[in-house]
């Protein structure tokens, strides 16, 4: 009876396996082609976590890593929770809560993923698919090639469907993620190695096309990721490549037209700014900056609430606490335009300390899993990496989590990358 037992619930194991491997396979297709399709295949995969029978065992396995990493993520719903409950509720506030919410939900899931070893070629090979597609998606529209006119608009900033930010930030992740595994794996084939290297620039290629500025930014610092990752492996050709590699692709970037084209626009709003004209993109949020400034300074402590931003920017407006030096239009802006500075206005400093958390204490696990023997492990905490870095730098100039494709793409795939480091162990000598 008991052997009967094991064998249905080996046979369960390997059934839930290949359906959160179906779910996620779909959520990532769809991320940003069809985003509320993906929407649903994201509940559903949280959602799944719920068939955890056994939760309190899970929870009294877990190492004081995961400890901290569910501990942060669950510390950033209840603020959120708190916020909502004790401030006036809007629908802005409703719907930030409810995608907040998804940061206790994903506890579950959490507790499921750690059960599996997924396997590492299939998860590669689904990210080198949708790079290839989002990239020549982001082409398609840039060259207004009419194949992809009937499914998306034509555009000078090719991003599907969804807004230019989100698309770059995803594509340059995604892109990261495949170059990541030619990094970290040793491979035998040549043409394998080539094709990672290639797939790897269409997502670039598809990041830069969105012509987000804000995003662009963070490539410098992956390359230093990565040439600080080759040197302490001691690989002085990856160390070499990389610097060179680096070099010539920022250098390649910068004398493209369009990347020339925001450079000067840049430039541009500086001086515009510093001559007292704030009706430009750049001198809105440096005015955006000063008038959340001035609202943190009124409630350092719990802030104003979820979604409160743009009513008690009206409000300083109207009552004449924003004056001629500040672009009065800002009033029409929903967010801050900056993750932290946002978290410090709705949530106070309570608010920004659990933000920084959701960086800092994945980002420890990573840089641990960087150093580990084990070629595997390597590779989910470069990923990790990745992700963070990317999510930080774009967060310095928009509000990620304000998002659900944002959100539900940070939570998923930082639970994989951790739980698979979990599954693999940080290898001899290294624990977290």
């Amino acid at each position: 009876m008991k052997r009967a037992f094991n064998r249905f619930n080996l046979l369960l194991g390997d059934k839930l396996k290949l359906l959160i491997g179906l779910i996620f396979s779909g959520f990532l297709l769809f991320l940003v082609f069809l985003p509320k399709h993906s929407e649903v295949f994201a509940v559903l995969l949280m959602l799944l976590g719920f068939s955890v029978l056994k939760v309190h065992a899970d929870l009294s396995r877990l190492k004081r890593y995961e400890k901290c990493l569910l501990g942060g993520f669950a510390l950033y719903g209840i603020v959120s929770i708190i916020s909502f409950l004790y401030w006036p509720v809007n629908r802005e506030s409703h719907m930030r809560v409810e995608d907040d919410l998804k940061f206790f939900i994903c506890i579950f899931l959490y507790l499921l993923l750690r059960r599996y070893e997924f396997n590492t070629q299939w998860f590669v090979g689904l990210f080198v698919a949708f790079v290839v597609m989002m990239g020549f998606t982001s082409m398609s529209q840039y060259g207004g090639f009419a194949l992809v006119a009937d499914l998306f608009p034509l555009d000078q900033r090719g991003s599907a469907g969804v807004n230019p930010m989100r698309y770059a930030v995803i594509a340059l992740i995604s892109s990261c993620i495949v170059i990541n595994y030619r990094l970290a794996i040793k491979l035998k084939g040549i043409y394998m190695k080539m094709l990672l290297i290639v797939v790897g620039l269409i997502g670039l290629v598809a990041c830069a096309l969105t012509q987000t500025r804000g995003v662009w930014i963070a490539i410098p610092l992956l390359i230093l990721l990565y040439g600080y990752y080759a040197f302490k492996k001691g690989n002085r050709k990856y160390f070499i490549a990389t610097l060179i590699g680096g070099g010539l692709l920022v250098g390649v970037g910068l004398q493209t037209d369009f990347v020339q084209k925001r450079v000067e626009v840049t430039i541009e709003n500086i001086e515009q700014y510093r001559k007292g004209s704030t009706h430009t993109s750049l001198g809105m949020r440096l005015d955006v900056y000063k008038a959340s400034y001035a609202l943190i300074g009124d409630r350092p402590l719990w802030g104003y609430g979820l979604g409160s931003f743009q009513e008690r920017i009206a409000f300083m407006v109207k009552d004449g606490t924003i004056n001629n030096d500040v672009y009065r239009q800002v009033s029409a802006l929903r967010t801050p335009h900056n993750e932290f500075i946002q978290a410090l206005v709705e949530r106070g400093v309570i608010g920004l300390l659990a933000t920084i958390m959701l960086f800092f204490v994945p980002g420890y696990i990573f840089y641990r899993a960087v150093k580990s023997k084990s070629e595997k492990v390597t590779y989910y905490g470069l990923c990790g990496l990745s992700v963070l870095i990317v999510f930080f730098v774009a967060g310095q100039t928009g509000t990620l989590f304000n998002h659900n494709l944002f959100t539900n793409f940070y939570i998923i795939m930082v639970l994989l990358f951790v739980s698979q480091i979990r599954v693999l162990g940080f290898g001899e000598g290294e624990t977290a």
